[in-house]
């Protein structure tokens, strides 16, 4: 019988396979890594890939200034779409679908819906938690919520204000970083009787 962490590995990386639609654009499937654009992708993407919730990009990037790693990663309401995307970060590695497509370009576009998303962080604000919201008949994920959570713009570098929000987070007690709706099995008292 698998282990308790092995049985949450596989349900993670099945929750992460069913997050986006199985068709990508311009993602490559031959498990090398992707060499970098001549020059930068049209709409942002810079040679990385573009993550869409409701086919709008919450990923891009901006030049980071440093030649070895050209661009740095951006996120539009990162601290929202955290538990969706994870963290790519030019000094501390990457999570998440992030990790999952870290040398891929083109697109990956998720079944995320941007209100049910909304809804399920609004539910859980001020908590410590995590909701998933699936289609009954499709099966995939329409909301990955994990509070709190944390905006991964805010450690996509490699500067002293990168670090300094890395080692707050990593120190925090609420440990934001953790994905909870994919990590974290939930934990209920047996009911009365049992």
């Amino acid at each position: 019988m698998p282990s308790t962490s092995r049985r949450r590995a596989v349900l993670a990386t099945a929750a992460l396979m069913t997050l986006f639609t199985a068709t990508t654009t311009g993602c490559g499937g031959s498990g090398k890594a992707a060499s970098p654009p001549e020059k930068p992708a049209a709409g942002g993407g810079e040679g990385l890939v573009r993550i869409l919730v409701a086919g709008r990009p919450v990923t891009g990037s901006e030049p980071s200034g440093n030649a070895k790693v050209p661009y740095r990663r951006t996120y539009t309401d990162g601290e929202l779409y955290a538990a969706v995307t994870g963290y790519r970060s030019m000094a501390f590695g990457s999570a998440g679908l992030e990790s999952l497509y870290r040398d891929a370009q083109g697109s990956v576009e998720t079944t995320v819906d941007p209100a049910m998303q909304r809804a399920a962080t609004e539910g859980l604000r001020g908590r410590k938690g995590a909701a998933v919201a699936l289609d009954a008949e499709t099966g995939r994920i329409r909301a990955l919520v994990s509070t709190p959570s944390y905006d991964p713009s805010s450690i996509s570098g490699n500067g002293s204000a990168d670090a300094a929000a890395w080692k707050e987070l990593t120190a925090s007690q609420d440990n934001p970083t953790l994905n909870r709706a994919l990590r974290q099995a939930a934990r209920r008292a047996a009911p009365s009787g049992w």
